[in-house]
C-alpha cells in the first residue's frame, strides 16, 4: 500500500510503503519464487491492493511488471459499501466509474478478472 491516510488514502500511515520499494520487493519475489511451467504449484501474482490504497500510477507500474513479467495480476476495486462511499466522497464516484486501472494495454494477458478490460473502457475520470 502506498496510498496512508495522511494523502487521504484508507490505511494508517505505518502499512504504507514507497511505490520504489513495492516495485523492488515484487521484482524480486518475481525472480525469487515465479515457476512459469505450465504444472507450477508456485506462482506469482501482483495484487496492487485497492484505488483507495495505492496510486494510479502504482497501479499501472503494477501492471506493466506483471505483463513483462508474465505474471498474474490482480486487484479490489471495492470489497463493501464503505469502499463504495468512500471513493464516491473522495472522488466523486464509484470505482467502476473512476478512471482507476491502467489502460486495456497495459493489462497483462493473465489478469484474473479479465472482465476490468471491458469495464475500463466506460470509465470516465470524474475527480
Amino acid at each position: 500500500m502506498s496510498v496512508g491516510e495522511s494523502m487521504g488514502g484508507l490505511p494508517p500511515d505505518v502499512l504504507v510503503e514507497s511505490e520504489d520499494a513495492i516495485l523492488a520487493d515484487s521484482e524480486r519475489l518475481i525472480w525469487t519464487f515465479h515457476d512459469a511451467s505450465p504444472a507450477s504449484k508456485l506462482t506469482i501474482g501482483l495484487a496492487p491492493c485497492s484505488p483507495f490504497s495505492v496510486s494510479r500510477e502504482l497501479m499501472t507500474a503494477s501492471a506493466e511488471q506483471a505483463r513483462r513479467h508474465g505474471v498474474r495480476l490482480h486487484t479490489h476495486l471495492a470489497e463493501n459499501v464503505e469502499d463504495l462511499r468512500y471513493s464516491r466522497e473522495r472522488f466523486n464516484c464509484t470505482p467502476g466509474e473512476r478512471d482507476v486501472l491502467p489502460e486495456p494495454r497495459a493489462l497483462p494477458p493473465r489478469s484474473t478478472d479479465r472482465r476490468s478490460r471491458a469495464r475500463h473502457r466506460s470509465y470516465r475520470s470524474c475527480s
